[in-house]
């Protein structure tokens, strides 16, 4: 039988108890209840398939006491695949505090499965849901369980949790008995899971719920304005960003603005208006905030970036994470209630870091998931030229620049940066740039760019940027420097198929290993987070049917739009277009030597596949059908090299491993097909002998 460790016993009184330290990281529990919340229930139509924004709920025991919590998003998986379980025993290695109408509701952010047990533990209670009267009294236990909780919680000690290289993870608060969908804390952007230290409550933050910092993470307080000022909400409780959700109703956040965007001016079935965002941020996360017409004329030229501000009341919804990647899972939307004040305290202000970092070291971008955002710090090693391109989708100029950083792990990555952090550069080669919030791009191996709330540090007092100064003053810029980018050319060994791309390749080493089909045919493949693979092969087929569609033309918009009889609108943009911009999205057929699989082409594959884009093929096909059918004729049976992500996805209540092309290019046949022959054989004379 398995050897279990005991658990924790006291440490969900320590933690229940008002007033009394955060206890819970650390603890070993056992799971006695756990279920799926409101919509997510088994059997009922699912609102999504995104397990991101799917929520649970349940009650951890310590033996003596059970208290309810929320499980975040990134606990889902090991609970749908039972790998979480009821008297399942954990080891939280990661939660944050929550306190919801008079309720501690801890959100369990990561844990560690220890084992299972047949049986529960003990016979726990239930600790009562509500504090008693007077300011300080906290829970009190039953009588006959007094003398006996009071000795458990004296001797128990929270455990350290293990450390982990992660970003900041993002959580929020709901009220155990609210059956809506209410948030928790975010996915780890690159699945390893994030471990913080236990929030403690900061002097300036009395209203709050403390604060929590990534192992590794690197926060810069910089001095802060002298002057005072009479202020409606001075002296008013605050509450961490983390715990903000759309069922806590009064709030007050005190937060940094480290993003202000332009004034932005639309046209709607509503008639124009305009609008602008800012994003604050504490010490727990960031958040968006948008402000309309009036309340954006009010305060536009109040906020600057930098500065400490209070911000009252507000209608908090979930983030649109097509145009918002801070870490909070919601955004801000001003209301006439609401309040936004500048904080001319010096020493509160102060408390607020200018910047925040989780560094992902350089070396470890290959194993973040492509289009998610990390924070990064490094060395400039290269300051590109200004330079402008024109986009595709609108014929607008934009302007970038590229960067090149290094850091300790003796690798560099390109960072590309637009519009104005381009144009206006603050820091020149040889000096530390912190970057937070910055989008891991994939093509052609790993890079980075900004974003609209991206920011940008130059020289920032960190600890970290300190040493990384002195370590490249000492031996870094003298350092032969490795890159993401592809080793094109050159031979490669029949294992790795390394070169014959022409000398561009498709990325790192590993990633110019070949898989063979028959290794992929695994319908678990991609269930608990995306897999990658690459795979030498012919197209056989091509679906004919909805190759493409007519899409909208608006930059960063991608939506079909639909003919009204005077031209194309788009719902999302509110806008009618006079012709659409078609878009790939296609379905082949590859084969190799061993097996075949199913993939799909997105708009810039299906461009590489075919050689034309969708709205020239659309073109052909009304033109000039004959020429259109030897278009798609002549991709087929060529050898191209696919780099495919695998991720499960339900359709109708059947769950799918969905093959997506990433990238793709067509390879040279010289020596190809001996290789190819030869990594098919080896594979058979395994199979054959058993091993």
């Amino acid at each position: 039988m398995q050897q279990l460790p005991p658990l924790s016993a006291g440490a969900v009184e320590a933690n229940m108890r008002s007033g009394a330290p955060f206890a819970v990281t650390g603890a070993i529990l056992q799971v006695v209840q756990m279920r799926p919340i409101a919509s997510n229930k088994p059997g009922a139509p699912p609102v999504t398939t995104d397990p991101s924004t799917e929520r649970w709920r349940g009650v951890l025991s310590d033996g003596i006491y059970g208290m309810n919590v929320i499980f975040a998003s990134a606990l889902v998986p090991s609970m749908r695949n039972k790998v979480i379980d009821k008297n399942t025993v954990i080891r939280v290695d990661n939660s944050m505090d929550n306190m919801v109408n008079d309720t501690r509701l801890p959100i369990i952010l990561s844990a560690t499965v220890l084992g299972h047990s047949p049986t529960r533990i003990g016979e726990p209670q239930q600790w009562p849901t509500k504090t008693t009267a007077g300011a300080g009294a906290g829970h009190q236990p039953p009588q006959q369980q007094h003398h006996l909780q009071q000795q458990a919680a004296s001797s128990y000690v929270p455990a350290a949790p293990a450390a982990a290289y992660a970003p900041p993870t993002t959580s929020s608060t709901g009220g155990y008995e609210n059956t809506s969908n209410y948030g928790s804390g975010a996915t780890n952007s690159y699945g390893a899971p994030a471990t913080t230290t236990a929030p403690t409550t900061s002097s300036y933050n009395s209203g709050g719920y403390g604060s929590t910092a990534g192992h590794g993470s690197s926060t810069a307080t910089p001095a802060a304005p002298s002057s005072s000022s009479t202020s409606t909400l001075a002296g008013r409780p605050t509450q961490s960003i983390a715990s903000l959700s759309p069922y806590v109703n009064a709030w007050c956040i005190r937060g940094r603005v480290t993003q202000k965007g332009d004034m932005k001016h639309y046209t709607n079935a509503r008639g124009e208006g305009h609008l602008f965002n800012f994003t604050i941020a504490d010490e727990s996360c960031d958040i968006r905030v948008t402000l309309f017409n009036q309340d954006a004329d009010r305060y536009f030229e109040q906020i600057k970036e930098g500065r400490v501000y209070l911000v009252q009341s507000g209608r908090v919804s979930l983030a649109n994470r097509r145009f918002n990647s801070t870490q909070s899972e919601y955004e801000i939307t001003a209301e006439r209630a609401t309040v936004i004040e500048e904080v001319n305290d010096a020493r509160i202000a102060s408390a607020i870091p200018a910047i925040q970092l989780n560094p992902v070291p350089i070396a470890d971008l290959a194993q973040v998931e492509p289009n998610t955002t990390v924070d990064v710090l490094g060395i400039v090693t290269d300051i590109g030229p200004l330079s402008t391109i024109v986009s595709k989708a609108t014929q607008r100029e934009l302007t970038k620049r590229d960067v090149t950083i290094a850091d300790q792990s003796a690798y560099s990555v390109r960072l590309t940066l637009w519009g104005k952090q381009a144009e206006n550069v603050t820091f020149h080669e040889g000096q530390v740039l912190g970057v937070r919030h910055a989008k891991v791009g994939d093509f052609g191996g790993r890079s980075l760019s900004t974003l609209m709330s991206s920011t940008l540090a130059a020289n920032p007092d960190l600890p970290d940027a300190h040493a990384m100064q002195g370590w490249w003053d000492a031996q870094g810029s003298t350092m032969a420097l490795m890159t993401h980018q592809g080793a094109g050319g050159g031979g490669g060994a029949v294992g790795g198929v390394g070169g014959g791309l022409g000398g561009t390749g498709l990325g790192a080493a590993d990633r110019n290993d070949v898989t063979l089909l028959c290794d992929v045919q695994d319908p678990a493949m991609g269930a608990t987070k995306p897999e990658y693979y690459t795979t030498d092969s012919y197209i056989t087929f091509i679906r004919p049917l909805n190759m493409m569609y007519p899409a909208c033309q608006s930059e960063g918009c991608s939506k079909k739009v639909t003919f009204t009889g005077s031209g194309w609108r788009c719902e999302k943009c509110s806008v009618e277009h006079d012709a659409p911009e078609y878009r790939y999205i296609m379905t082949i057929n590859v084969t190799d030597a061993t097996d075949q699989v199913w993939l799909q082409a997105f708009n810039e594959a299906a461009q590489t596949i075919l050689g034309k884009t969708a709205s020239e093929l659309n073109y052909l096909k009304e033109a000039n059908p004959a020429e259109h059918d030897r278009v798609v004729q002549e991709a087929m049976f060529r050898p191209m090299r696919f780099r495919v992500r695998v991720k499960q996805e339900t359709f109708q209540d059947e769950a799918r491993a969905r093959h997506a092309i990433i990238e793709c290019q067509y390879l040279d046949v010289s020596g190809q097909a001996v290789i190819q022959a030869a990594l098919a054989a080896k594979k058979l004379v395994a199979m054959y002998d058993g091993q």
